[in-house]
């Protein structure tokens, strides 16, 4: 843009040269040259701040087939409804803004797939202007833990992710500070090495729970991620990034740690205890706004191989464990809830192979686990042990087919086959197979 408005300004002192040669009465003046060199910098002023703005986004329009009406635990987009085995959805529809400043950045983006308008990132960052490795983001964005959680849902492999992060990581989002250090190539060993670490309300996703009424005993949701007690949660990842050109090999890892707490309005507490009958939910009363530990620690691995012809050779996987505060009837962290809090120790990982062939087509195979409760296992998850489906292991196999037509549209065919543990619970004596297959299409701009 800025050549063209130089070569504009060019052309337009090249006519008036001629003018002035035909007509020496024309010639311009210095009052009119200075005036025409204002209006070049006021066009170009305005020209280098909206060059500074972009705006995207992307729709993720998708069918569903499952293999039984009112699948029970699908993870690619939530349940059937009970006479339901096929629908069409729009999973994702995002719109962004973002503003691209000296050592300053803007990011404002929405999700217009539901029945509402909701924020999913909104924040703005500062990078120091000496090295331009260390940066302080703040506002609502994505939690700094794992690969899977901060890997946009437009770039994903496969439709969902997994079933440990849509429990415990839900939303991905959240309202908090981070500082990131990201060292530049012409800092020799330091440029393998980067870390994201913050604070955050420890609300993500807008799960906060609020005072509950006659007629909704489970309480409201407030979508803004707005604190929920009096403590911050940390997060954080230090990574390891080494690149290996001349081998066709580019590793990536790290640690993660999310350190946080759960607040109990309910002053009762419910946790999984060893009993000489085998183990029982137990209810314990406790002081009314006593807090809990909520934590996750973990670990990914991606390792990237070019293979000659064929293309890119991807293996990835992420590990968690940790204790999550949550509802009865539910898995999802809560903090300061009215409803009693369950504390469960969970652990959770998924493996992949990403197969890439050219630059158009793409196979996954995936496989994933989800132990919400690793206190307890199999026949003893009984209700009169005071158990319920929340507290049921998942594996779930997933197989994908993409083609990536171009880089603004991609096609996904992706099948995910889901086997619970045998359980003492009614409806659940047995291994379930609530199989999906989604059909997804995707443009983004």
């Amino acid at each position: 843009m800025n050549r063209k408005l130089n070569l504009l300004f060019a052309v337009s002192l090249s006519l008036a040269g001629v003018a002035a040669a035909q007509d020496s009465t024309m010639a311009p003046t210095a009052a009119q040259f200075n005036a025409l060199n204002d209006s070049y910098m006021k066009t170009k002023a305005v020209v280098d701040k909206m060059s500074r703005i972009s705006a995207g986004g992307y729709i993720q329009a998708q069918y569903q087939l499952a293999d039984s009406l009112g699948a029970k635990a699908p993870v690619d987009g939530g349940a059937f409804g009970a006479q339901t085995d096929s629908r069409f959805l729009v999973r994702r529809a995002r719109m962004n803004v973002k503003y691209n400043g000296v050592d300053t950045k803007l990011v404002l983006e929405v999700d217009v797939s539901g029945n509402t308008l909701t924020w999913e990132d909104a924040y703005a960052q500062f990078t120091e202007p000496f090295w331009h490795s260390i940066s302080l983001t703040v506002g609502n964005q994505n939690q700094p833990y794992g690969f899977e959680i901060q890997q946009s849902s437009s770039a994903m492999e496969w439709v969902e992710r997994s079933r440990l992060e849509q429990n415990i990581f839900h939303g991905e989002k959240d309202l908090g500070a981070v500082i990131g250090i990201n060292p530049t190539k012409d800092m020799g060993v330091a440029s393998y090495l980067n870390l994201s670490a913050g604070l955050f309300n420890g609300a993500e996703g807008g799960q906060v729970a609020v005072p509950n009424t006659t007629a909704n005993p489970n309480s409201a949701v407030n979508p803004t991620g707005v604190a929920v007690n009096n403590k911050l949660n940390f997060i954080g990842r230090l990574g390891v990034k080494a690149p290996m050109p001349d081998m066709g090999f580019e590793v990536d890892g790290g640690v993660s740690a999310y350190i946080g707490y759960a607040q109990d309005a309910a002053g009762t507490h419910l946790k999984t205890i060893s009993e000489a009958d085998g183990d029982s939910m137990v209810a314990t009363t406790g002081d009314s706004l006593k807090y809990y530990t909520r934590d996750a620690f973990g670990g990914d691995l991606q390792v990237t191989y070019k293979i000659p012809v064929i293309g890119n050779m991807q293996l990835r996987g992420e590990y968690t464990a940790g204790v999550a505060p949550t509802t009865a009837s539910g898995t999802t962290p809560y903090g300061n809830s009215v409803l009693p809090l369950v504390t469960r120790n969970f652990e959770g990982w998924y493996a992949a192979w990403i197969q890439n062939f050219t630059d158009m087509f793409q196979t996954v195979v995936r496989y994933d686990e989800y132990d919400p409760n690793t206190d307890v296992s199999g026949t003893s998850i009984t209700k009169a042990k005071g158990f319920t489906t929340n507290d049921i292991k998942y594996d779930d196999w997933g197989l994908g087919l993409n083609y990536i037509y171009n880089p603004n549209l991609k096609f996904l065919a992706w099948v995910t086959i889901p086997t619970n543990e045998t359980t003492g619970l009614a409806g659940y004596t047995d291994s379930y197979s609530g199989t999906v297959y989604t059909f997804r299409m995707q443009v983004k701009i």
